[in-house]
């Protein structure tokens, strides 16, 4: 399978060749979600030189000759769901026991 890659900064295409979290690096992320975006991609150009870029560098092009648009099915916008919060003048709905039968009933846990 071939990946072609644009670096976002030259513009530059390039063949993907592979990511690496770096070398060295402990499999758990050291600060929350900090270590897991901090992977860079190998990718090579015409001549066969190897390079190392950041990801969020890098944008993929196509994949074995076709745009990534074409393979993937077009996502549709979702609508906002609007948030309801309780206020005075708009109380929040009163709970029911509607659907609980006695089996859901856990108040002899104690």
């Amino acid at each position: 399978m071939t990946i072609i890659v644009k670096h976002l900064p030259s513009q530059t295409e390039y063949i993907f060749l592979g990511i690496s979290g770096g070398a060295g690096k402990s499999l758990l992320p050291t600060k929350v979600l900090g270590d897991f975006f901090a992977t860079s991609v190998a990718v090579c150009d015409q001549n066969g030189e190897i390079f190392c870029f950041p990801s969020t560098e890098i944008q993929v092009v196509e994949i074995d000759g076709e745009r990534p648009s074409d393979i993937l099915p077009e996502i549709l916008p979702t609508q906002p769901i609007p948030l309801e919060i309780p206020s005075p003048h708009n109380p929040a709905p009163a709970k029911t026991d509607e659907g609980l039968g006695e089996e859901d009933d856990d108040d002899d846990w104690i």
